[in-house]
Order: structure tokens, then sequence, then C-alpha cells
């Protein structure tokens, strides 16, 4: 998830990220699938399709929004209760469609259409911290906004008017980039519980073509099989980058991939005994 460079579920805090795409896409493993690709089909189509929607809802709520410019500010006024539930329901939809197609890939597949109690909680929870964190952070860079226009001496009609010209692009800019980055996280968490589902007790973490300091350092510590249920970091660890610097977990643990917005790793079934 990005909510425009803070910390990340399941994610470090950096700021070395993939490439910028310039629509919403399926990615993953380095591969990049766009909703327009005429050789998609099956579940990357459906997952294609489900990022389009997922980026056009996202860009309804942000558009929607009532804006409250006032002398305290930016206020977003109802913003995170629209945004959970559009959050949600996108999310369980990109982690069912994961878990699909993981089962798909497995030879005599048990197979699921709805989301095993345990994980559902684990979504709700994660909507909710996701839509406050989106939230906190929209309002975060509107204020900022706000003060350039003042500090410029602009009178509050002018103000007002440019902090509105930021929601649009926050709507134009974020939701896409939220949608590309979530679906990775979806279909890795739908990943993961396909495995589990089938008898999968290990994973490994796969490199994408052009890896950042941040996935090579995950690479490094984790360069071979991982039980399934095992973290790759836990939360409060860091991780230790190929560039020399530190990039702390701060959301919750990091059980897949993504390591980062936009991050384009994967992972596969290993073998191990670890």
């Amino acid at each position: 998830a990005d909510t425009g460079g803070g910390n990340q579920p399941g994610r470090v805090s950096a700021s070395t990220v993939a490439v910028e795409l310039k629509h919403p896409a399926y990615l993953e493993g380095g591969c990049i699938h766009t909703k327009d690709d005429d050789d998609l089909t099956g579940r990357d189509r459906a997952m294609a399709d489900a990022i389009d929607v997922f980026a056009r809802e996202l860009r309804q709520v942000y558009r929607d929004a009532g804006l409250q410019v006032g002398d305290e500010g930016v206020q977003l006024p109802g913003f995170q209760d629209e945004l959970q539930p559009v959050l949600s329901r996108n999310i369980e939809r990109l982690v069912l469609l994961g878990a699909a197609r993981a089962s798909e890939e497995l030879d005599e597949a048990v197979a699921f259409d709805t989301l095993p109690p345990s994980v559902a909680r684990v979504l709700e929870d994660y909507t909710v911290r996701l839509a406050r964190a989106v939230d906190t952070e929209t309002q975060t860079r509107l204020d900022a906004t706000l003060r350039e226009a003042v500090s410029e001496g602009l009178g509050f009609g002018d103000a007002t008017e440019l902090v509105a010209d930021a929601m649009n692009r926050e709507a134009d800019y974020r939701s896409e980039r939220i949608a590309r980055t979530e679906v990775v996280n979806a279909a890795q968490m739908g990943k993961l519980e396909a495995w589990k589902a089938n008898g999968i007790t290990h994973k490994e973490w796969i490199l994408s073509a052009a890896p950042c300091p941040i996935c090579q350092g995950v690479k490094l510590k984790h360069g071979g099989a991982v039980p399934v249920d095992k973290p790759f970091y836990k939360l409060g660890e860091s991780v230790a980058g190929t560039d020399g610097k530190a990039y702390p977990v701060t959301w919750q643990d990091m059980m897949a991939p993504p390591a980062h917005p936009q991050c384009r790793c994967t992972m596969v079934t290993a073998e191990g005994d670890e």
C-alpha cells in the first residue's frame, strides 16, 4: 500500500522504489501486464480488471471528499469512513484472485472462494489501519499545500483553490499508486493462503529483474527456503540494505513481498526443513 511516502503494511521505510508506471497494472515477479494487453486471459485478465475497478473507486472517493479549509488547516470529514469499505472489498477481491491463481498452479489443488475467518479478521484490521494512514497522509500533504499558499501571501479563496487542485492531483496519482501497490500485497497474501491450504511448507523470495537495495538485503538474509508461516522480517526488525542503510519494518510482519511501494519481487514454493 502506498499512502504517499509513509511506512507501509509489511513494508519498510524507504525512498528507493521501483520505476513509476503510468497506468494500472498487474505486477508480479517483474512482469508488467496492463489491463489493455490483448494477450491477457483468465486470472490475469480478472486481476487487471480488478485493479482498474479498484483505482477508479479510490479516485471517486478522493473526488467526493468534502474539503474544509480553515484557520486550523485542512479537514476531510468522512474521508476515512468512505475509504475503508472501498479498500476492504477491493483488497478482498484481489486476495481471492491471488489465491485462485496460486491454486491453479498446483496439481490437484484445494481451492476456496471465500476467505477463512482468520484471514478475514486480519484483512479487516489491515484495511482499517490502511484507511487511517491514507487519511492522515492526505491531510498532511494538503496542509503543506495550504501553508505554502499562505506563506506566499495568497488570499483565502486562492489558497482554497490550490488545496482543491492538490486534492484532484491526489485523486489521479495516489489512487492508482495505492491500487498498484496493493495488488501485489493482496496477490501474495492470497498465494500464501492457497499454499497453506494445499500443504506447502516453505517459500522463497525471488528478486525482480532490477531489485533495489532493500530487496537485495532481504535476499541476502533469506536466500533460500523459509517456512511458509515464518515472516521474512518481524515488526520492529530492520532490513540491512545493500546501500548500507537500515530500513525498519514499521507496520506489520513482512510475510511476503512487496517490501516497499511498487516492489516487483515475488515468491515461489520451496523445499526445506528449516
